[in-house]
């Protein structure tokens, strides 16, 4: 059962299949956890365990006509991320300094570094939920142009125009604060 794609064992689960439930969890975790860490840091696993549960809880209303497990599955995971970020009021971003004694750079350096991270975070608040999404999915996650396009539900060609208008924006927020 292993080898079965996502959407075959969306079709057992529907039945209650716990061991197909256990295949796509092992599937999705990793990655999952990943992303919902680069969006909102510590909220990261409640979430993931959420959105599974919503999954075991909605499988039925799964239609791979209409998508992919892997767009459904991320959108959910999205929207869930972009709940939980604008009821805190934050989102995470890759931290650059983990430890400040083991780093072997400058203090100085450090807390420059660690103001941008802060003054990204804050940034990336001022953008639309869409802006946030391509930027976390492309860069965060580093799924390609067209795995983003798919979670999206959309073109490629929008994806490309909307990451250069995302970054347009997000770098004149940096500079201005705007």
């Amino acid at each position: 059962m292993k080898n079965q794609t996502d959407e075959y064992l969306m079709s057992l689960i529907i039945g209650g299949d716990e061991g197909a439930f256990g295949i796509l969890v092992k599937r999705y975790l990793s990655k999952a956890l990943l992303f919902a860490d680069n969006y909102v840091g510590s909220y990261s696993e409640d979430i993931v365990q959420e959105v599974f549960i919503k999954i075991w809880k909605n499988a039925y209303r799964f239609n791979p006509e209409k998508a992919q497990f892997n767009t459904w599955f991320y959108t959910i995971l999205t929207n869930s991320c972009y709940s939980k970020a604008k009821k805190e009021n934050r989102i995470k971003t890759v931290e650059i300094v983990d430890n400040l004694t083991d780093s072997g750079e400058s203090i100085e350096k450090i807390l420059i570094d660690k103001q941008v991270n802060k003054n990204l975070r804050l940034a990336m608040l001022k953008l639309s939920k869409r802006e946030q999404e391509v930027l976390m999915l492309r860069y965060f996650s580093e799924y390609s142009n067209k795995d983003t396009a798919e979670i999206m539900k959309t073109t490629v060609k929008a994806i490309e125009t909307l990451l250069i208008r995302s970054r347009k924006k997000l770098h004149k927020i940096m500079i201005r604060g705007k």
